[in-house]
């Protein structure tokens, strides 16, 4: 029986790639560990104290319907502009399932934002 063998670049190739694909897991456990999914009492008690309403849906999704002085970021442009939120003001993140928002606030908490996930927008509204 015959093993076949590679080259050294061939096997530095496989374990660059294997590295590089472990470290952007995007829903790693310290991810999951440092989400905080919060209630509609919650996030509105948030809001009245100070924090930043970020709504990452669509701009159309944002024009027919929002919470009264949110932001609109969608995610697909939150990567590029998330230099325009603060760090120092809690942001309480929601799209329209929870999906989105989801994944923006893993991404915000990744760059040392204060990030809080409302999920959907209906959330905003429950008790």
């Amino acid at each position: 029986m015959t093993i076949p063998s590679i080259t050294a670049a061939t096997f530095l190739a496989v374990v660059v790639t294997g590295f590089v694909l472990s470290r952007c897991k995007p829903n790693s456990k310290t991810d999951q560990a440092m989400l905080e999914q919060v209630s509609g009492p919650v996030a509105r008690d948030l809001v009245k104290n100070g924090a930043l309403l970020l709504d990452v849906r669509t701009r159309h999704e944002f024009k027919e319907k929002h919470l009264e002085g949110a932001l609109n970021i969608p995610v697909g442009e939150l990567e590029t502009r998330i230099s325009e939120l603060p760090k120092d003001i809690t942001l309480v993140i929601y799209c329209q399932s929870g999906r989105r928002s989801r994944k923006a606030t893993q991404m915000l908490l990744r760059n040392e934002h204060q990030a809080k996930d409302l999920g959907g927008i209906d959330s905003w509204h429950s008790e």
